[in-house]
């Protein structure tokens, strides 16, 4: 299982528990690897199995959580990520999808309370600071954003939707040197992102810089003829 090799592992655990059914790490081992094999379908009966068998556990109760996030099901998965933060606060995996998930649905107090909690524990997790970078971007707390994101990004300096949001926070505090240098780094990254082209032109045009925004717009609308801000664009560029 830790080498990859889910389809012997799932062998493995069926027939574990076919010895005995109701072994609670067989059954969450079992879901486990199912999970990793994007079956959350089928790993759901084993997932419920082992919290049924032991619900004091944070790891199983994690898993039932991921598996019915998977499902759609984000009542049940919040509900088991709160119980296993509540049985151990410092499991930082329960915290950071519980965190996602409030911010998703736009509780943003509740997505910083677990979200800063894990941070006090892991400041330099990348998923946290990128999440964290999420949240206060949401909230329109753009120096906190552009903080966490930048931490986030030295972690993980090709990850492109971070970059971007970094971009949009500069933006947003008017550091419009800084937001073209980050956009500009994006697009060497991917250049068919073509949101960040969208920005370039836009940071050029507010700037006074007709000339820079229309070189920036026009190369966009010829890489990417359809794009959804087309009709905007030529309206300042014309």
């Amino acid at each position: 299982y830790n080498y990859g090799e889910y389809e012997g592992a799932e062998e493995y655990y069926k027939k574990a528990l076919a010895l005995d059914p109701s072994s609670p790490e067989s059954n969450y081992s079992l879901a486990a690897v199912l999970l990793k094999q994007d079956n959350a379908a089928d790993a759901l009966q084993y997932a419920v199995r082992a919290v049924e068998e032991n619900a004091e556990s944070p790891q199983y109760l994690f898993t039932l959580g991921e598996v019915s996030e998977k499902l759609g099901d984000s009542d049940t998965a919040m509900s088991v990520y709160q119980m296993a933060v509540n049985i151990d606060p410092t499991y930082l995996k329960a915290r950071i999808n519980l965190g996602k998930i409030y911010d998703e649905n736009g509780v943003y107090d509740k997505a910083l309370q677990h979200l800063l909690a894990a941070y006090t524990v892991d400041p330099e997790s990348l998923e946290l600071n990128n999440n964290l970078g999420n949240v206060y971007l949401h909230q329109k707390l753009y120096n906190d954003a552009i903080k966490h994101f930048v931490k986030a990004i030295d972690k993980k300096p090709d990850a492109t939707l971070m970059r971007f949001n970094l971009g949009i926070a500069f933006i947003e505090t008017g550091q419009y040197d800084s937001a073209i240098e980050t956009l500009n780094e994006l697009v060497k990254i991917d250049p068919q992102y073509w949101d960040a082209y969208y920005h370039l032109g836009n940071i050029y045009y507010k700037e006074g810089n007709r000339a820079s925004a229309t070189a920036i717009f026009e190369s966009l609308l010829d890489k990417k003829p359809d794009y959804q801000r087309r009709d905007e664009i030529l309206k300042l560029i014309d």
